[in-house]
């Protein structure tokens, strides 16, 4: 041949148009709006996500960027549904979003501890229920939280059973309900045991009585008895004696006895 040749230079433009391969995170339940965890802000904490997988087809997974935003898609602290983007964009600007969900449903029931049992002389001295959670956390031995609402928030309620026993011995228990923004409940039993130990006070007055003609003067035990009183109420009054007769002319002493509905006495 002649040894005649030509030379040709064509320019090849490649681009990367392909977005990166990526797989959403799994659903997350949480209880509270308040343990929503924080966003993954780098491609390694984005892959280690339960469910997560983010690749590329030019950019190595290292190269991967990652950013976020968060949207509260369904508000409620009960039944809410909280959604966060994920976007990964690759070395030339490709980006793919994908979204994780979380589900707020609060299940869990207030964490309550029981008002220490509480000693009382009668069943009058009852005292009225508390209304509030922070009268309710000043009982003694008595704590109440919840998990997701502020102790500040939780709703307490009360019923009180009736008297088991005797108004002087027996006993008594109320049942109080602490209730949360999700209508959990947790009941708790507070007891009032009843037992009269205190003596009655025996309060007696001198009386001048006059014979009949026969030689004899009968009284009565509220002649003698000068206001006596008991905490819990009184069972009987009696006297020494209530019968004089000639043989007893001057002074006589009288003893008044008190008995309360628990045998306690006092003279």
């Amino acid at each position: 041949g002649s040894g005649n040749s030509a030379t040709a230079t064509q320019t090849v433009t490649v681009t990367d148009n392909i977005k990166p391969l990526v797989t959403a995170p799994n659903t997350i339940a949480l209880q509270c709006p308040g343990e929503l965890p924080l966003a993954a802000t780098t491609i390694s904490a984005f892959n280690s996500l339960a469910g997560t997988s983010a690749t590329d087809n030019c950019t190595a997974t290292s190269g991967l960027t990652v950013s976020s935003s968060t949207i509260i898609t369904s508000p409620g602290n009960c039944n809410g549904v909280i959604t966060r983007t994920y976007i990964i964009t690759d070395a030339n600007s490709n980006s793919q979003s994908v979204n994780q969900v979380f589900t707020i449903n609060d299940t869990t029931k207030p964490i309550v501890v029981a008002p220490t049992t509480v000693d009382l002389e009668c069943s009058g001295d009852l005292p009225a229920a508390v209304t509030t959670i922070a009268a309710f956390n000043t009982l003694l031995g008595a704590a109440a939280s919840d998990n997701c609402t502020p102790t500040a928030n939780l709703i307490v309620t009360s019923t009180t059973g009736a008297l088991i026993g005797d108004s002087y011995s027996g006993s008594i228990t109320r049942t109080y309900t602490i209730t949360d923004n999700c209508g959990n409940k947790t009941n708790v039993n507070q007891l009032y045991t009843i037992s009269d130990n205190t003596n009655p006070i025996a309060k007696c007055q001198n009386i001048s009585v006059t014979l009949n003609t026969s030689g004899f003067a009968t009284i009565t035990v509220n002649q003698i008895d000068n206001g006596s009183t008991d905490n819990c109420g009184i069972f009987s009054i009696e006297a020494s004696r209530l019968v004089f007769n000639c043989g007893n002319i001057g002074n006589n002493t009288v003893v008044l006895t008190v008995k309360d509905n628990n045998g306690n006495t006092n003279s």
